[in-house]
C-alpha cells in the first residue's frame, strides 16, 4: 500500500511536468498596425434630452511612420441623436508631428438641442419648449518649447441660434470668438 501511494504520487507528478510548455513566456510584440479602429457606442438617459444613442468611432495612427517618438495621432467623430428630436455631431482630431514636437487640434461641433424651461411671470405660467442651434469650430497648435513644456495658440468660434415656442420670448442669435495662448506641461508616459 505504501509503494503503491508513493507510485501514484510520483505518477502525478512526472504527468504535470510533461505538462509545462517550452515556449518562452515572455509575449512576442506584434506588427504594429497602420490604422487602429475603435468604436463606442453611446447610450444615455436624461431627463431633459430623454433617451441618446449614437456612436463615437475613432482611428489611431502615425501620421509620420518612421517617427516612433510622437504619440499616434487620432481622429474620430461622435453621432448622437435623442428622442427629443435633438441631435449632435462632432469630428475631433489630435495630431502629432516631428517627434512630438508639435501638437495640433481641430474640433468641430454641430447640433439642434431641443429643450424647456418654466416661464412663471406671465398669464399663463407654464413650460415651453426652445431649440438651440449650434456650431462651433476650433483649432490650435502647440511646440514644444523645452523639455516637456509646450506653449501653443487656439482660435474658438462659436454660433447660437435659439428658437423659443409660441414666440415666448424673442429668438436669440448670438457668436463668440475666442483666441487663447496656452501653456502645458506634459509629464504623461501615455496620451491615450
Amino acid at each position: 500500500m505504501r509503494h503503491l501511494l508513493s507510485l501514484v504520487f510520483f505518477a502525478v507528478f512526472i504527468t504535470f511536468s510533461f505538462g509545462q510548455n517550452t515556449n518562452d513566456s515572455v509575449p512576442k510584440k506584434a506588427k504594429e498596425k497602420k490604422i487602429e479602429l475603435r468604436v463606442m457606442p453611446y447610450l444615455s438617459y436624461n431627463r431633459n434630452l430623454d433617451f441618446m444613442f449614437g456612436a463615437i468611432p475613432m482611428a489611431m495612427y502615425r501620421i509620420n511612420h518612421t517617427d516612433t517618438i510622437a504619440p499616434k495621432s487620432l481622429s474620430g467623430m461622435s453621432a448622437i441623436y435623442t428622442t427629443n428630436k435633438s441631435y449632435f455631431l462632432a469630428f475631433f482630431n489630435k495630431w502629432y508631428l516631428n517627434e512630438d514636437k508639435w501638437r495640433l487640434k481641430l474640433f468641430f461641433f454641430t447640433g439642434n438641442q431641443n429643450s424647456q424651461f418654466f416661464v412663471d411671470d406671465i398669464d399663463q405660467p407654464d413650460f415651453y419648449d426652445y431649440g438651440t442651434k449650434t456650431t462651433i469650430l476650433s483649432i490650435g497648435g502647440q511646440r514644444k518649447v523645452f523639455g516637456q513644456f509646450y506653449a501653443g495658440l487656439s482660435y474658438t468660434y462659436a454660433y447660437y441660434n435659439t428658437v423659443y415656442e409660441d414666440d415666448i420670448s424673442p429668438s436669440s442669435i448670438s457668436h463668440s470668438n475666442a483666441l487663447v495662448v496656452n501653456l502645458l506641461y506634459d509629464t504623461r508616459n501615455a496620451v491615450y
